[in-house]
C-alpha cells in the first residue's frame, strides 16, 4: 500500500491487519523431541526385557526354531517401536492445531482419522495446566479444559510451550468470565 507525503512523494505504509479467524496455531516442536525421548526409554526397556527371554530361551531350551521366531518377532516389535518412536511424533505434530477466539477453543488432531473439537467458551467449567517429568525437561505442558456436560467432558491439549499453555488457560478463564457474565445480563 502506498500513500503520498505532503511534497508527493511516495510513501511505504503497512496495512494493519488484525488476526484471521480461521488462524490455526501449531504445537510446540519440543513436543516432538518429548513424545522422541519417551519412545527411546520404552525402546530400551523392551529390547532390554526381549533380550534377556531371549537369553534365558536360548540357555535352558538352545538354538532352535522357537529362538529363531521369538528373535524375528523382536525384531519386529522393535522397528515398529522405533518407527513409532522416530518417524510419528513428527507425522502426528504437523497434523496437529488449535485456536483460540471469542467464542470457542478449537482443537484439531489426527492423521487418518481427523478430530476436530470445538468447546464453547459457555461450557467451560475450568481448566488445568500440568507438566510430566518429561514434559518439565523440554519445557512443554498439557492444558486440560473441563466442560459442563458428559459428551468431552474434559478435552485435553498436550504439547504447548508451558508458558503458553499458563496463558491460554488463564485467558480461558477470563473470556469464560465474559461470556457467562453477558449470559447472565440477558
Amino acid at each position: 500500500m502506498h500513500s503520498q507525503t505532503g511534497n508527493g512523494e511516495p510513501v511505504e505504509t503497512k496495512a494493519i491487519q488484525l488476526e484471521a479467524p480461521e488462524l490455526l496455531y501449531s504445537l510446540d516442536p519440543r513436543f516432538v523431541d518429548n513424545e522422541r525421548f519417551g519412545g527411546l526409554i520404552l525402546i530400551a526397556v523392551a529390547l532390554l526385557s526381549a533380550s534377556i527371554g531371549l537369553l534365558l530361551t536360548w540357555l535352558f531350551r538352545g538354538a532352535d526354531w522357537l529362538l529363531v521366531g521369538l528373535s524375528a518377532v523382536t525384531l519386529f516389535i522393535v522397528l515398529m517401536l522405533a518407527y513409532s518412536t522416530l518417524i510419528w511424533p513428527r507425522i502426528y505434530y504437523r497434523h496437529a492445531s488449535w485456536r483460540l477466539d471469542g467464542e470457542s477453543l478449537e482443537i484439531r488432531r489426527g492423521v487418518f482419522w481427523k478430530q476436530r473439537i470445538s468447546v464453547p467458551l459457555g461450557r467451560v467449567q475450568h481448566a488445568d495446566v500440568s507438566q510430566g517429568p518429561f514434559q518439565r525437561r523440554f519445557g512443554i505442558g498439557k492444558l486440560t479444559v473441563h466442560t459442563a456436560g458428559t459428551s468431552n467432558a474434559s478435552v485435553e491439549l498436550d504439547g504447548l510451550e508451558y508458558s503458553q499453555a499458563i496463558r491460554i488457560r488463564d485467558q480461558l478463564v477470563r473470556q469464560t468470565r465474559s461470556v457467562t457474565s453477558a449470559g447472565d445480563m440477558s
